[in-house]
């Protein structure tokens, strides 16, 4: 814009507001695209570290017999079920 400015070209507000907000939305866009990848990015590191079996999709510890207790894969499948119908940037 500056450097039309410079050059002598005719901008009028309408065209110069509408510039900024075009910018405005492009960089709120790419935050939220940034914010997504971090939590995507976050999410998979945090699956890579967890204890699981055929039985628990997460093992949060053992009993003192040894035995796990957990998440079970079909409560984690409602879990991400929920998620997925009630999305946490709404």
């Amino acid at each position: 814009m500056n450097e039309l400015r410079r050059l002598g070209a005719p901008l009028d507000s309408e065209e110069i507001a509408r510039v900024k907000q075009t910018i405005q939305n492009r960089k709120l866009h790419n935050q939220r695209k940034r914010e997504k990848k971090k939590r995507e990015r976050e999410e998979q590191e945090l699956l890579a570290y967890l204890d699981s079996d055929e039985t628990f999709a997460y093992i949060a510890g053992y009993t003192s017999g040894g035995a796990p207790y957990g998440v079970t894969h079909e409560q984690m499948q409602e879990l991400e079920e929920w998620n997925e119908n009630n999305p946490a940037d709404e």
